[in-house]
C-alpha cells in the first residue's frame, strides 16, 4: 500500500486530538502505534493480513438493516480495530489475538460489525470446515446476530450465490453452509449442557455484559 496503514493514522488522531477519546483508547493508541511500528515478541504488524476482512466486508456485506441494499462502508474506529484484531501475526503468519472484546455505545453497529466479520471467517480465512457459532445469554439474542448474517447474504449476489440455508448435518441445527470449504454458521443455545465437542474457528458472544455467570463463556 501507499501512505500509512488506516489504523495508524486513526490512533495518531486519537492522540493528537483530532478525534475525541477516553484515557483507555488513548493508552491503547500509545501501545498500538509502538508496537505496529517496533513489533511486539515474536508478532509483527502485517497491513494485507490487517486490511483482508476489511476489504472483505467492504466488497460483498451490506447493512443488515435500515435502507437495504446500501454497502457496509465501515467507519475508522471500526476499520482501525479489526486492523488491530488481525494485523498482528508472527513469521507463519498465525495471529497474536485469538480473543478480543469489543466494549462500545448502543446502536454503533456492534452486531452489524461482528456478523460481517464471521462472514469472513466462515470463507476468507483459510480454515478448512470453519465452524462459526453465535451466542448469546438467550436463544432470540443470538437469532439477531444470526439474522443479521442470513439479510448480509440475501442482499449481495456474490455471497448468495455460494452460501445456502440447510440443516447442519453434525448439530441437527439450522444454519448458513457454505459447500466450498464445508463450513457454517449456526446460532448456539444457551443450554450449556448441549454444548460439548464444539471445534470453534470462530464465536460472537453477543450481549456479554448481560450474562450472569461464566457457564457458557
Amino acid at each position: 500500500m501507499s501512505g500509512k496503514p488506516e489504523c495508524v493514522d486513526y490512533f495518531e488522531q486519537v492522540l493528537d486530538g483530532r478525534i475525541v477519546a477516553c484515557k483507555r483508547i488513548k493508552q491503547l493508541a500509545e501501545m498500538m502505534l509502538d508496537r505496529i511500528e517496533h513489533g511486539y515478541k515474536d508478532w509483527h504488524f502485517d497491513y494485507d493480513y490487517a486490511d483482508r476482512p476489511c476489504r472483505f466486508i467492504e466488497k460483498f456485506c451490506y447493512l443488515p438493516s435500515g435502507k437495504l441494499g446500501v454497502p457496509f462502508v465501515l467507519e475508522p474506529f471500526q476499520r482501525a480495530m479489526i486492523q488491530v484484531m488481525f494485523g498482528f501475526v508472527d513469521s507463519k503468519g498465525n495471529r497474536q489475538f485469538h480473543e478480543v472484546l469489543w466494549v462500545q455505545g448502543r446502536k454503533n453497529s456492534k452486531t452489524s460489525t461482528a456478523s460481517a466479520l464471521m462472514l469472513f471467517m466462515l470463507m476468507a480465512d483459510g480454515e478448512g470446515a470453519p465452524q462459526c457459532y453465535v451466542s448469546a445469554t438467550s436463544r432470540p439474542q443470538a437469532s439477531l446476530a444470526y439474522g443479521a448474517v442470513l439479510k448480509m447474504v440475501r442482499q449481495s449476489k456474490t455471497l448468495s450465490k455460494r452460501l445456502r440455508k440447510g440443516t447442519v448435518a453434525e448439530r441437527g441445527e439450522d444454519g448458513i453452509i457454505y459447500d466450498a470449504n464445508m463450513g457454517y454458521i449456526t446460532p448456539l443455545t444457551n443450554q450449556t449442557r448441549h454444548l460439548d465437542g464444539l471445534d470453534v474457528s470462530f464465536a460472537l458472544f453477543d450481549e456479554l455484559a448481560a450474562c450472569t455467570n461464566r457457564d457458557q463463556y
